[in-house]
């Protein structure tokens, strides 16, 4: 005895899987496409922020520990490379902006000390992920300064460089401009300086927060 067998309509959503399907992936090239184009590229901008510097002179009993803050204004020059058929993004950047201020310390041990304020170079590695609308980025690089302290009195040239890490987000406004805010560490390295008659080790570090804007090239 044959078996009858009977096709039944398919169900409602059958048809329309293949089809949202496709949609799914065309949106996502999409916004992959929307993101590489955005973010890829030559820029150049502005910034604006504010800055603190811990300096640290040692002691034969110890540290003694000198702060600074103050405002700071900047510009940067980079540009972006995209990863094909993807939201990665990396790119380099210099970023030049001042530093410190000319602030006076007194010590009984060390004497009078100065903060020379001076400028920052910082070039440095961006890599993150991004959308058409926003770019979230780890930051590596390397700065120099010749901010320095040195005996009240005294001036010198002197060149420190260090490492330098931070974390940042970019938000588009258009096709050419965006804004950016940065939070960046970096130790600047060390020398040594007579203070008082006696040679110390002179630390300085410093910790940046920026607000910027930047327009595509």
């Amino acid at each position: 005895m044959k078996r009858k067998y009977e096709t039944r309509p398919a169900g409602r959503w059958a048809c329309w899987k293949p089809a949202a399907l496709a949609l799914a992936i065309a949106t996502g090239w999409a916004a992959q496409a929307q993101a590489q184009d955005r973010w890829q590229g030559t820029y150049g901008g502005l910034t604006f922020g504010a800055a603190g510097e811990a300096v640290e002179l040692g002691q034969t009993n110890g540290e003694t520990r000198h702060e600074t803050d103050n405002a700071k204004l900047g510009a940067f020059v980079g540009f972006n490379r995209t990863r094909a058929e993807s939201n990665f993004v990396w790119g380099a950047e210099t970023h030049l902006t001042t530093l410190g201020n000319n602030k006076v310390e007194g010590s009984g041990t060390l004497g009078r000390s100065k903060f020379h304020r001076g400028a920052l170079l910082d070039t440095r590695l961006r890599v993150g992920l991004a959308t058409e609308k926003t770019f979230f980025y780890g930051i590596v690089g390397i700065a120099l300064t010749n901010a320095k302290v040195l005996p009240d009195g005294s001036n010198e040239n002197l060149v420190n460089g260090a490492l330098s890490l931070g974390l940042g987000a970019e938000f588009a406004l258009n096709e050419q401009w965006s804004t950016r805010v940065d939070l960046t560490a970096t130790g600047l390295g060390g020398y040594e300086k007579s203070f008082n008659g006696t040679s110390r080790e002179v630390q300085i570090g410093t910790g940046q927060i920026s607000v910027g804007v930047s327009r595509k090239f």
